[in-house]
């Protein structure tokens, strides 16, 4: 398909997109008055709407079908990004045209084809033939397809927006600026500026997300957020009983609840961190203070502070979830609280989708385990865990294929050992790559599916291991097992073996595009797969 084809029929695709989704938010609103789980049906539809009409218009820029002009945004991506979009924005279409279906089924509305959905001479009007109050009857007598229907358009949403995301803010920065502006804190900031003056890419979050890209780009040099603050230890009381190997507890700072996060470092002979210690913890600092969407499910650093040889990062926990209990993945394991299989497949969707958020930013985490996710208590299910909202906490202090490893002390615990690949046992010499965080993700899904500590897969605990490589062997053992197959299905444990294996093929081209390549692989093949899961249940 030639370019302009190309645009012309995305463009066609993402308005009649938008304007299904607008009849349905409409639908809704004439409902409002029936009472409180439509109205909240409609407000999440509208904000839907909202992200999708954002979308469109960074993309293509432009209003309306009679002012139809072609996406400066869009023309800009590459032929196969181009159509990995419209091949997107076409599935999206089918979605919602199914969704008329049904309504046609039952009421006699029109239901849109593909072939309607690209013709834009087509009036919208002849999708919703079927009166308001049909519709309404529809959504009180099958509210589970409705809720059906809400999921799946986030759904469709998040992966049209990330796939936008990885091009976009990459493009952002490293393209798009001058050929004379050649130093890379220079053309950052040259690139900063395609996206500051998109209101539409303020309110997606894409700014946020280049400005942390820029901040993993400028690696040991360029400005940084000064955090260190050591009048916070001061300020802190209450502190909570937290003990043995946990590297976080609570406190108080005034009347409100906060988490401390503990990273030990080796210090010079006056007892303070060495400059790039303290230069690197900055960067993690000012990445995770940095304004975040939720998608990222991380707490936002406050500032840290220096105490008996090591930094103590401060974290603000979010208003609604002050003075719950906090739980971690591992500690539940433990405790043989067992979510639904359903809890378990939106754990595990909710995980991927976080540390591809990192990978798409130029971000890993580096010490990702079931000690590091937190749960806060569920407010309707007192007892129970927020299984569909975790956060994240324990990122290492450096950045990805510029240095080895952050860790300034050497462990042996196989409970910390476990997670790493078999080339980041103990004190690492290689740099640490992606597909690292990918095998410790592997990990925790392994956990996850089978709802045990992965040291308690050997019936020694791996007590007596010296080296990665038989743990390894022993995980994938397990994740090829039938126990796993046949508690979380065969494509869960494919992605399970393919996170451990970092089987996801072979990449071309420079660094960087075979950097994006793999965001886009792990994409389709971890994230929208454990999405397609949890549409099917």
């Amino acid at each position: 398909m030639e370019v302009f084809g190309t645009v012309s029929a995305a463009i066609a695709l993402a308005l009649k997109l938008e304007k299904m989704a607008e009849g349905l938010a409409a639908d809704l609103n004439d409902a409002k008055q029936f009472g409180s789980t439509l109205e909240k049906a409609r407000l999440q539809v509208q904000l839907e709407t909202d992200r999708m009409r954002d979308m469109r218009i960074l993309l293509f820029g432009l209003s309306d079908e009679r002012n139809v002009i072609p996406g400066v945004t869009f023309s800009n991506f590459d032929d196969r990004t181009q159509l990995a979009l419209l091949n997107l924005l076409r599935h999206f279409s089918e979605l919602l045209a199914l969704n008329y279906k049904i309504i046609d089924e039952r009421y006699g509305a029109a239901e849109p084809s593909a072939s309607m959905i690209l013709n834009t001479s087509i009036s919208f009007e002849s999708f919703q033939q079927a009166s308001w109050a049909k519709r309404l009857r529809w959504g009180f007598r099958d509210k589970k397809k409705l809720d059906k229907l809400l999921q799946e358009l986030q759904s469709w949403n998040d992966r049209l927006f990330a796939r936008i995301q990885i091009s976009l803010i990459r493009m952002a920065v490293m393209k798009n600026v001058p050929t004379e502006v050649s130093s890379a804190p220079a053309r950052m900031a040259t690139g900063q500026t395609f996206l500051d003056n998109s209101p539409e890419a303020g309110r997606l979050g894409l700014v946020n997300d280049t400005k942390m890209l820029q901040l993993a780009s400028s690696g040991e040099s360029g400005p940084l957020t000064q955090l260190r603050d050591d009048g916070l230890r001061n300020m802190i009381s209450k502190i909570g009983s937290n003990t043995g190997k946990v590297s976080w507890t609570t406190a108080d700072i005034g009347r409100q609840m906060v988490l401390l996060e503990y990273k030990e470092f080796l210090p010079d002979l006056q007892d303070n961190p060495a400059v790039a210690s303290e230069r690197r913890v900055e960067q993690l600092a000012s990445m995770l203070h940095s304004k975040k969407s939720e998608r990222y499910h991380m707490l936002s650093c406050r500032g840290f502070f220096v105490e008996q040889q090591r930094f103590v990062l401060v974290f603000d926990i979010p208003e609604n979830n002050r003075n719950r209990s906090i739980s971690t993945l591992h500690q539940d394991f433990e405790q043989r609280r067992k979510p639904s299989l359903e809890d378990r497949f939106n754990m595990a969707k909710t995980l991927a989708a976080s540390i591809s958020q990192l990978f798409a930013v130029g971000w890993v985490h580096k010490s990702f385990r079931s000690g590091n996710i937190l749960y806060f208590t569920d407010p309707i299910k007192k007892q129970e865990p927020q299984w569909s909202n975790p956060y994240i906490l324990g990122l290492e202090y450096a950045r990805p294929a510029t240095e080895t490893s952050s860790r300034t002390v050497e462990r042996h615990e196989i409970e910390d050992n476990i997670y790493r690949h078999p080339e980041q046992w103990g004190m690492p010499t290689t740099s640490f790559s992606i597909l690292h965080d990918v095998y410790a993700l592997g990990v925790v899904l392994l956990e996850i599916g089978l709802w045990k500590q992965a040291r308690t897969i050997s019936k020694s605990g791996f007590s007596k291991v010296k080296s990665g490589a038989p743990v390894k062997e022993k995980l994938e053992s397990w994740a090829s097992d039938l126990k796993l197959g046949s508690a979380m299905g065969r494509r869960y444990q494919e992605i399970v073996l393919k996170c451990l294996q970092g089987d996801f093929g072979e990449f071309r081209g420079t660094a960087k595009e075979q950097e994006v390549e793999f965001l886009e692989r792990f994409n389709t093949e971890i994230v929208d797969v454990l999405d397609d899961i949890v549409q099917t249940l």
